[in-house]
């Protein structure tokens, strides 16, 4: 490693380990306001139900992950996919912080110790943000009929309208129009085929999500499988509608209100506050393992190639001379 790039280094560590510590303590807060029903839980969990959640999460992630390197990559970035995952896995934290977009501004910073424009990593953070949008509420539609008939229909008036909207603000025409709009003019232009392609990454992503959330409460409540796809369709509406107010400044707990309300219609309001709460305590456990287990297995992938690439380059040299 050059001298250069030993700065860089150390900058992005510190990140990462902020990251961690934030979304800690985002944790123990939860953990510490809820310690009462918590301490009167009679905590029969099915582990098992709770490892097929964390897989699934990971899953998610992943597929995430790589939706992200793919919008960077479509939009002209020329770093390594790599690179990407690893700089998604250490944002993604800052999602869990109350507040606004603080995962964006820590991808600006991380990305300029690399060249990457902010305004680029601004850009594609918006088509993620609107991708991931649509696409949540598609999976939300596509699971009315199923699971969620019992609920109003302005919910669903509110997903149909918030396709129509995501799909025009998405548009490749419109994705153009903003990089010209940012003086980026010299990136290669997106199709539409690669904006469906990434729709249905991000509708996997819901799904692997909603099945997580039915694990989650089946291993806290031993909720059965007759309501896995309301559960499912819990997971997508309110969690499209938390993407939807995600930058408004007081969002913190309305994923856990929202999650509490519906599932009141399955089982107790104590009970179903308690799951609410409890699966964010596991999201949020499982994603710092996660992420600290991605971040582990790319530094060791990148040990290894400056280790490959040491080792050969005497042997090129000597062959050159």
């Amino acid at each position: 490693m050059n001298a250069a790039q030993t700065p860089r280094r150390w900058r992005t560590v510190l990140f990462a380990l902020f990251s961690f510590a934030a979304v800690a303590g985002v944790l123990g807060i939860l953990v510490y306001r809820e310690r009462d029903a918590f301490a009167t839980f009679q905590w029969q969990l099915d582990w098992r139900a709770v490892g097929v959640a964390f897989g699934l999460l990971l899953a998610g992630l992943g597929l995430a992950a790589l939706a992200w390197a793919t919008v960077m990559r479509a939009l002209g970035s020329q770093l390594p996919r790599t690179l990407h995952l690893r700089y998604y896995v250490i944002s993604h934290l800052a999602r869990r912080l109350p507040g606004t977009v603080w995962y964006i501004a820590g991808r600006g910073y991380l990305y300029r110790q690399h060249g990457e424009t902010v305004r680029l990593v601004t850009i594609a953070s918006s088509l993620e943000y609107l991708l991931l949008t649509v696409a949540g509420a598609i999976a939300t539609l596509a699971l009315w009929s199923y699971g969620l008939r019992s609920l109003p229909v302005v919910y669903m008036v509110a997903m149909a309208v918030t396709i129509a909207l995501g799909l025009a603000a998405t548009h490749p025409a419109s994705v153009r129009w903003a990089l010209h709009r940012a003086g980026l003019v010299d990136f290669p232009p997106l199709h539409y085929a690669q904006i469906l392609v990434l729709l249905g990454m991000y509708v996997l992503v819901w799904l692997f999500g909603g099945v997580m959330f039915f694990a989650l409460t089946h291993a806290i409540a031993g909720t059965g499988v007759e309501h896995m796809l309301y559960l499912v369709g819990c997971w997508c509406l309110v969690g499209t509608l938390s993407v939807v107010v995600f930058f408004l400044p007081s969002n913190f707990g309305f994923t856990e209100v929202g999650l509490s309300l519906l599932l009141s219609a399955i089982m107790p309001t104590s009970l179903a506050v308690l799951v609410a709460v409890l699966s964010r305590v596991f999201v949020i456990a499982f994603e710092l393992v996660a992420a600290g287990a991605v971040m582990g297995l790319l530094a060791l992938m990148a040990r290894r190639q400056r280790r490959s690439g040491a080792t050969h380059a005497p042997a090129i040299q000597d062959g050159s001379e």
